[in-house]
C-alpha cells in the first residue's frame, strides 16, 4: 500500500498540484467548474488598531513551523522554522520592534552552526528565548539542537557552547519538536530520532546554562511505543503543576497502518509514569500534525490535529480530551472526540489551541478552501466539545495565511500567526472583552486557638469577574471548600462570581506557632507553552496562632522534704524540661540559675548553710521567657551541733535498791534519743518528749545483779554522721527484678531497713554479620530472580549478648534483583525487641552471551567463475538473528567474503552484547553453476532464393554468416562451443534454425532464428522489391519502406532498416524489457538491463540498470496532474526493475538525447496521477544529459509500495518555466508506439542485425 503521510506547506507547485487534483475530481463529478459562494465573515472582527486593518504581512521570513509568543509587556514574538529560520518581535500595535535583531528580525546562528531547522520556541521569565529543532552535524548527519537568544535577539553565548546545545542520537530524522521552560528555569525539550525504519520519541531536560540535567535520564523515556514506523511531523509538550511532563504526538502501526494518538506522562526523573498509545480518532486511520495541546486548570488534557477522509480526498480537524489518568474522556464530544469541517473547506485542521478564561476552547489552523485559496479561521468550543452557540466561526473571505499558531492576550483579544507565501502574517481578532481580575478578599486571623484542632476560616466571596467568566483557584498550606461543601480539596478548581470559599488547616500540637493557609484566585488559565496569562490574581492568607501552654513547674527530687542533715553543703537536685532555665530559690530568694540537661536533670551544691530550717523552691523558664509557678517547697534542716548531756533525776546518785528492775528517768534535749547504759552494758534507749523528759525501766530477771551499778545516759539528736548502711545485693544481678534490702545503724545502735528494686533489662542490639558480597548472572533486562540469590540472602548471622545466636532476615522483598549493585540490609531482633542491622552488596551483571540463530543453509547460483557477489546472499545474511537475555535484539556481524566462491563456504555469524559477551553460530552457502550459456546470434535472415535451385544452399555467403556469427558465453566456463541444426539446403519458404550450447555443469541453452527464402519468380506484391533488400514488395510497403529505394534508414542510426528488423511474422523482444528488438540496436536487444533509443516526448532516452533486469518500459506525455509552471520535455518514463533481494535499493542511469533542464527536478507519478518531488538526495545528475536515480524496493518512491523484489517507477524529469511541448517525434502517441502497432498486424521482412 502506498500511503502519503507528509503534510505539504506553502510550496506553490505542490499547492497547485493539490488544487488541480481537486479540480479534476470536480470536473469528473459535475462535468464543469464548481461555483461556490464565498464564506461570509462571522463574529470575531479583525482588530483594526493592529497593523493594517487587523493584519500584518510581509514582515518576516516564514514557510512552516510558525510559532507565536506574547511577552508580559505585551510585545509579540514570532518564530518561523524555515531554513533559514527567522525570529521577529513586534510592538503591541503590530509594528516591528527595531530594538530586536536587525530591524526587528534575528536570523544569526551561533558560531559553528551551519544550518538550523527550527520547530518550536519558549519564553523564559528573564525575557530570553529558547528555540529548538535540528542542525546538520557532519559526524552524525542530523542532531538535536537548541539555541538561546537574549532579549535583544542576539545569540546568548553563555548558553551551551557559543549559544548552541547539540546532541546526536540516531543518524536520521533527529530533531527536537517541542520545548517548555519550567518554573525553576530548567528547559524541557522533546523530539524524535529515527533508527532504521522506526522513529523513537525522547524527552530531555537541561539546566538553565544548557548542560544536561543529570537527575533526569532521557533514555528511560526513549521509546517507539511498539510498532511505530512513523511518529508523524508534530509533537507537543505541557508542564503539569507537580513537575511532571506531558508529551503528545502520533504513531503509525506498521501492521495495521492505523495512526493513533500518543500521550505520555514523564516523571521528574525522566522515566515514563504512564502512557496511552491506543486511541484512534473515530474510524479515521490517518492522522496529521498531532501536536496542539493544552491542559485545563483541573488537569484535563486537550489534543488537536488533522484526520484524513477515509475513501476520499481532503482532511478534517479533530479535538480530543483525556482525563488526568490519560484515558479518553468519553463525555467530551462524540466518545471523546470532536471531528469536523469548516464550511466547504477541502483541507482544514487544528494546528494550535488554547483554554480561555471563560472555560472555553479556541482553536485555529490551516484552512484550504474549495476555491483553492488558503484562509484564516478561529473556532470556539464549550467545555463538553460542542460548538459555542454564541460565537460564529471566524473565516476570512479572502486568501489569507496558512495559520499555524494562536495566543490569547490578557485583554481578551486573540493573535493568529502563519505563513503568507514566503512571508509571515499576523492577525489580531476581537473576542468578548472579559474582566478576569477577581476582587480583593481577606480572611480573619485568629489567636490563642487550641492545639491539634482543625481551624476553619470565615467565608469569602468571588467578585468583580464578568458573568460567565471562570478563573482558577489554588491553595497552599491547607485545603479549601466551595459553596459550603463538606468536601475540602487541595487541587485546582474553577470558580465564578458569587462562589463562596473558605479554607482550613490543622493547628500544631505545640505553641505558640503561626499556621498560614494562602488562597489564590485568578491568574493562570491554562497550562500550555507558553503559559496563557489572563488577568491579575488576588490572594489572602488565613493565619491562626496557637495558645501559649503553661510552662511546667520543675521538681526538687533531693533532699526529701523534712529531711535533717548535719551536712551544711548539701547538693540540691531536680528535674525540668530539657533546655529550660531553672532558678533555684532558698527561703524566698534566688540562689542559683541553672540549665536542665538533655535528660531534663539539674543540680546545685549549696555553700555552707547555718543550722536551722532551709526552704528550697525552683522556677522553670522556657526559651520564650515564659516562667512556671514555683515548685513544691522542700524543707531541709541543718544541725551540726551535738545535743547537751542528759540529766538523770532518778534514782539519785548513791541510792540503794533491792529491786530486780529499776526505773531511770531524767531530762534531755527535747525529742533527742536517750541511751541508758550500766557500765558497758546498754540497757536500751528512749526518746525525750517535747519538754525534754524521758524515762526507761532497766533490769529484770536478775540482769542488774548485786553490787554497785554506774548508770549513764547519752543523748543523740536525729542528725547523725555515724550511720553504717549495708545491703544484701548479689554480686551479679540476674535479668529481671531483684529486691535489695538496705539496713542502716547509727552510732547508738539504732537500725532500720528499707528495700528497693533493681531491674536488669536487655538493652543491647544483636551484632549482625552480613554475608560476603556476591556477583550473580542476569537472567533478563530486569536482572535476576531473587530466588537465585537465596544463598546470599540467607547468609547473614547475628549474636546477641543475652540470647546468643538469633535469626537474621534479609530486608529485600522485590521479586527481582536489578542489574548493577544492590545494597541489601540484614536485620536481627533479640527477645527483648532490640534490632541490629548490617548491609552487604549483591551485584547482578550480564554474563550470558547472545544466542545466535543462523539462517538455514542455502544454495546460490554462480554469476561468474569467481562465484557470486555477497549481495546475492542478502536474504541469507538477513535471516540470521540474535537475542540477548539482557539487551534483547543485538547487532550481528559475519565473516562472509565479498565474493562467495564456487563450492561450500562456511559463514560465521557473531553477536556481542553491551557487556562484551559474544556468541556465534555458523551456516553454509553452496555456490553452484546453475545458469546455461548465453547464446548470441543474429536475429534472422530474409533472402531471395535461386529460381533454378528452388532455394539456396547452406553454403550461401549470407547463410554462412548467419550460421558462423554465433557465440556462446557461460558465466562460469566462459566461451563454449555452439551447434546448430541447419540443413544443407534452404528451400523457398520459412525455416527455423536452432543453435544449442552446454556448459561443463550440464546447463544447456538454445536460441532459434528464422530464415526466409523469397521466390525470385513471384509476381505482384510477392515479387522481390527493386531495392534489393530481400523483402518482397508487399513486405516493404507494409513496413513503410520504398520497395524501389536501394536503402532506407528511418531511425538515422546508419543501419538500413532491413538490417534491423527481426522476424516479420513475430516481432521479438528477446530480453523482455517491453521494447521490441527492432527499436534496440547492438546488444541492448538481448540485454535485459539496458534499453536504448526509447522514444520520449522530445528525443530519445537510454535506460541502464546496474545488473538487474528492466521490464514494462514505456513513455507517455505528462498527465493532467502535473504541477503548473513546470515543463516536462521528455514526458513520463516508466519502467520496472528487479532488485537482488526484497527491500534492496537499485540505481538506474537514464541518458537523454537532448540536454536536461538547468533547474532539473525529478517527480514521481503515483497511482492517482499526483506528481511528488523526489528528494535530491536520491538522484545525481552525472552530466548535461544523464542522471543516476537510486530507489528502494517498498520505499516511498516505489509505486506499489511493497518490498517484493521489484521497483515500479513512473518518472517525470521537469524544470524551468512552462515550455511548448512538441507533438512530433515523440508526443503522447510516439512514432515507435504506432510502429509497434503496425508490426503487430502487418508482416514485415527483415535481415540480421550486426
Amino acid at each position: 500500500m502506498y500511503r502519503q503521510t507528509t503534510r505539504i506547506r506553502n510550496a506553490s507547485a505542490l499547492k497547485t498540484c493539490r488544487r488541480l487534483e481537486l479540480l479534476l475530481l470536480i470536473i469528473l463529478a459535475f462535468g464543469g467548474l464548481l461555483s461556490s459562494a464565498v464564506a461570509t465573515a462571522a463574529p470575531g472582527d479583525l482588530d483594526t488598531s493592529f497593523g493594517s486593518s487587523g493584519i500584518v504581512t510581509g514582515a518576516g521570513l516564514a514557510r512552516y513551523d510558525v510559532k507565536l509568543l506574547v511577552q508580559p509587556d505585551g510585545k509579540i514574538v514570532t518564530f518561523s522554522g524555515s531554513n533559514p529560520f527567522a525570529l521577529s518581535r513586534y510592538g503591541i500595535n503590530g509594528t516591528l520592534d527595531n530594538s530586536f535583531g536587525i530591524v526587528g528580525t534575528a536570523t544569526t546562528l551561533p558560531t559553528g552552526a551551519e544550518s538550523f531547522e527550527g520547530k518550536a520556541v519558549a519564553l523564559q521569565s528573564d525575557g530570553k528565548i529558547v528555540a529548538v529543532g535540528q542542525i546538520n552535524d557532519p559526524v552524525s548527519w542530523r542532531a538535536f539542537a537548541m539555541i538561546r537568544f537574549l532579549s535583544d535577539g542576539s545569540v546568548d553565548t553563555s548558553f551551551g557552547i557559543n549559544g548552541l546545545v547539540a546532541i546526536s542520537l540516531y543518524s536520521n530524522g533527529t530533531k527536537f519538536r517541542a520545548v517548555a521552560v519550567q518554573a525553576d528555569g530548567k528547559i524541557v525539550a522533546s523530539g524524535i530520532s529515527k533508527s532504521g525504519s522506526t522513529e523513537y520519541f525522547i524527552t530531555y531536560r537541561f539546566n538553565p546554562d544548557g548542560s544536561q540535567d543529570t537527575s533526569f535520564n532521557p533514555y528511560s523515556n526513549l521509546t517507539s511505543f511498539s510498532g511505530t514506523t512513523s511518529s508523524g511531523d508534530r509533537q507537543g509538550i505541557a508542564l503539569e503543576s507537580d513537575g511532571k511532563i506531558l508529551m503528545v504526538g502520533k504513531k503509525n502501526n506498521n501492521v495495521t497502518y492505523i495512526d493513533t494518538i500518543v500521550i505520555a506522562r514523564i516523571n521528574t526523573d525522566g522515566s515514563i509514569s504512564q502512557s496511552n498509545t491506543s486511541v484512534q480518532v473515530g474510524s479515521h486511520t490517518s492522522l496529521y500534525n498531532v501536536g496542539a495541546v493544552a491542559v485545563t486548570p483541573i488537569g484535563q488534557i486537550l489534543v488537536g490535529g488533522w484526520v484524513s477522509i477515509e475513501g476520499g480526498m481532503g482532511r478534517r480537524y479533530f479535538l480530543s480530551r483525556f482525563s488526568t489518568d490519560l484515558q479518553l474522556d468519553t463525555t467530551f464530544g462524540n466518545g471523546g472526540h470532536v471531528i469536523g469541517a469548516i464550511g466547504d473547506c477541502f483541507e482544514c485542521g487544528i494546528d494550535d489551541l488554547a483554554y480561555g478564561p471563560d472555560n472555553k476552547i479556541v482553536a485555529t489552523g490551516m484552512y484550504l478552501h474549495a476555491l483553492f485559496d488558503e484562509r484564516a479561521y478561529l473556532l470556539r468550543f464549550l467545555t463538553d466539545g460542542t460548538p459555542d452557540p454564541t460565537f460564529s466561526k471566524y473565516v476570512s473571505d479572502a486568501s489569507l495565511p496558512d495559520i499555524q499558531a494562536l495566543a490569547l492576550q490578557p485583554d481578551g483579544k486573540v493573535l493568529l500567526a502563519g505563513a503568507d507565501g514566503a512571508d509571515l502574517a499576523l492577525l489580531r481578532l476581537e473576542l468578548e472583552t472579559r474582566d478576569t481580575s477577581p476582587g480583593a478578599f481577606s480572611f480573619t486571623s485568629e489567636t490563642d486557638v487550641t492545639n491539634s484542632v482543625l481551624q476553619t476560616s470565615n467565608l469569602i466571596a468571588v467578585a468583580d469577574l464578568d458573568s460567565g467568566t471562570f478563573v482558577p483557584v489554588r491553595v497552599e498550606g491547607g485545603e479549601y471548600a466551595i459553596n459550603g461543601s463538606t468536601t475540602y480539596q487541595t487541587g485546582v478548581s474553577l470558580v465564578q462570581n458569587g462562589d463562596q470559599l473558605n479554607v482550613r488547616h490543622m493547628s500544631p500540637a505545640t505553641g505558640p506557632t503561626d499556621t498560614d493557609t494562602t488562597l489564590t484566585i485568578g491568574g493562570i488559565s491554562a497550562v500550555t507553552n507558553p503559559t496563557v496569562l489572563l488577568g491579575a490574581t488576588q490572594a489572602a492568607t488565613y493565619t491562626t496562632t496557637t495558645e501559649i501552654p503553661p510552662v511546667p513547674a520543675p521538681a526538687i527530687t533531693e533532699p526529701v522534704d523534712g529531711t535533717a542533715s548535719n551536712n551544711n553543703t548539701p547538693t540540691i537536685t531536680g528535674t525540668s524540661v530539657a533546655g529550660y532555665t531553672v532558678t533555684l530559690r532558698r527561703n524566698g530568694s534566688d540562689l542559683a540559675t541553672l540549665t536542665a540537661d538533655g535528660s531534663g536533670n539539674w543540680s546545685h551544691t549549696v555553700s555552707a548553710l547555718a543550722d536551722g530550717d532551709h526552704i528550697f523552691t525552683a522556677i522553670a523558664t522556657d526559651g520564650g521567657g515564659n516562667s512556671s509557678a514555683e515548685s513544691t517547697a522542700v524543707t531541709l534542716t541543718i544541725d551540726t551541733v551535738a545535743p547537751a548531756a542528759p540529766v538523770i533525776t532518778s534514782p539519785a546518785d548513791g541510792a540503794i535498791s533491792n529491786a530486780d528492775s529499776l526505773s531511770v528517768s531524767g531530762t534531755a534535749q527535747a525529742s533527742s534519743t536517750v541511751t541508758i547504759k550500766g557500765g558497758e552494758t546498754v540497757f536500751g534507749s528512749t526518746s525525750a518528749d517535747g519538754s525534754g523528759n524521758w524515762s526507761r525501766t532497766i533490769g529484770g530477771e536478775g540482769t542488774l545483779g548485786e553490787g554497785s551499778l554506774s548508770i549513764t545516759a547519752i543523748a543523740t539528736d536525729d542528725v547523725s554522721s555515724g550511720l553504717v548502711v549495708s545491703n544484701n545485693a548479689p554480686s551479679v544481678f540476674p535479668i529481671g527484678i531483684t529486691t535489695v534490702t538496705f539496713s542502716a545503724t547509727d552510732e547508738a545502735g539504732n537500725s532500720d531497713d528499707a528495700t528497693a528494686q533493681v531491674t536488669v533489662a536487655d538493652l543491647s542490639a544483636p551484632v549482625v554479620t552480613p554475608p560476603s558480597a556476591v556477583t550473580l548472572a542476569a537472567e533478563s533486562a530486569n536482572g535476576t530472580a531473587t530466588t537465585n540469590a537465596s544463598g546470599f540472602l540467607s547468609g547473614g548471622s547475628a549474636l546477641d549478648t543475652v540470647d546468643g545466636a538469633v535469626s537474621v532476615v534479609a530486608m529485600y522483598m522485590d521479586a527481582h534483583l536489578p542489574l548493577g549493585a544492590t545494597t541489601v540490609t540484614f536485620q536481627a531482633m533479640d527477645n527483648a525487641g532490640n534490632t541490629g542491622t548490617a548491609t552487604a552488596t549483591v551485584t547482578v551483571t550480564d554474563q550470558a552471551a547472545p544466542v545466535v540463530t543462523p539462517p538455514a543453509d542455502t544454495t546460490l547460483a554462480a554469476s561468474s567463475a569467481n562465484g557470486v557477489d555477497i549481495s546475492a546472499a542478502a536474504a541469507f545474511i538477513a535471516d540470521a538473528t540474535a537475542t540477548d537475555n539482557v539487551d534483547g535484539t543485538v547487532t550481528i556481524t559475519n565473516d562472509a567474503p565479498a565474493v562467495l566462491p564456487l563450492g561450500v563456504t562456511t559463514v560465521t555469524f557473531t553477536a556481542s552484547d553491551a557487556a562484551s559477551n559474544s556468541g556465534a553460530a555458523t551456516a553454509t552457502v553452496t555456490v553452484t553453476d546453475q545458469t546455461g550459456p548465453v547464446i548470441t546470434t543474429n536475429s534472422g535472415l530474409v533472402l531471395v532464393g535461386d529460381a533454378a535451385l528452388g532455394g539456396l544452399n547452406a553454403s550461401h555467403l549470407d547463410i554462412q554468416v548467419l550460421l558462423n556469427d554465433v557465440s556462446a558465453d557461460d558465466n562460469v566456463d566462459g566461451g563454449v562451443s555452439v551447434s546448430d541444426d541447419a540443413p544443407g539446403f534452404f528451400p523457398i519458404g520459412r525455416r527455423t534454425v536452432t543453435f544449442s550450447a552446454t556448459d561443463s555443469a550440464g546447463n544447456s541453452s538454445a536460441e532459434s532464428v528464422v530464415v526466409i527464402i523469397n521466390d525470385p519468380e513471384a509476381t505482384g506484391n510477392d515479387a522481390p522489391a527493386a531495392s534489393g533488400t530481400g523483402l518482397t514488395v508487399a513486405q516493404s510497403i507494409a513496413a513503410g519502406l520504398d520497395p524501389n529505394a536501394t536503402t532506407t534508414d528511418t531511425d538515422g542510426d546508419g543501419v538500413d532498416d532491413n538490417l534491423e528488423v527481426g522476424d516479420p511474422d513475430n516481432p521479438s523482444d528477446q530480453d523482455g524489457d517491453g521494447v521490441l528488438d527492432v527499436f534496440e540496436s547492438g546488444n541492448a536487444a538481448t540485454d535485459a538491463s539496458h534499453v536504448n533509443g526509447l522514444a520520449a516526448e522530445t528525443g530519445t532516452v537510454d535506460i541502464e540498470s546496474t545488473g538487474q533486469n528492466l521490464s514494462a518500459v514505456t513513455s507517455s506525455a505528462a498527465g493532467a496532474g502535473a504541477p503548473s509552471g513546470v515543463a516536462f520535455p521528455f514526458g513520463v518514463i516508466s519502467y520496472e526493475t528487479t532488485v537482488p533481494s526484497a527491500g534492496a535499493s537499485q540505481t538506474v542511469r537514464l541518458t537523454f538525447s537532448e540536454p536536461l533542464p538547468d533547474d532539473l527536478v525529478l517527480y514521481k507519478v503515483d497511482l492517482g496521477g499526483n506528481y511528488i518531488e523526489i528528494p535530491a538526495t536520491q538522484w545525481n545528475q552525472v552530466d548535461a544529459n544523464s542522471i543516476d536515480l537510486t530507489l528502494t524496493d517498498g520505499g516511498p518512491f516505489d509505486l506499489d509500495g511493497v518490498a517484493d523484489g521489484k521497483i515500479v517507477d513512473p518518472l517525470a524529469p521537469g524544470g524551468g518555466s512552462a515550455a511548448t511541448v512538441s507533438s512530433g517525434g515523440g508526443g503522447s502517441a510516439s512514432p515507435w508506439i504506432l510502429l509497434l502497432f503496425l508490426l503487430a498486424i502487418v508482416r514485415r521482412a527483415g535481415y540480421v542485425r550486426t
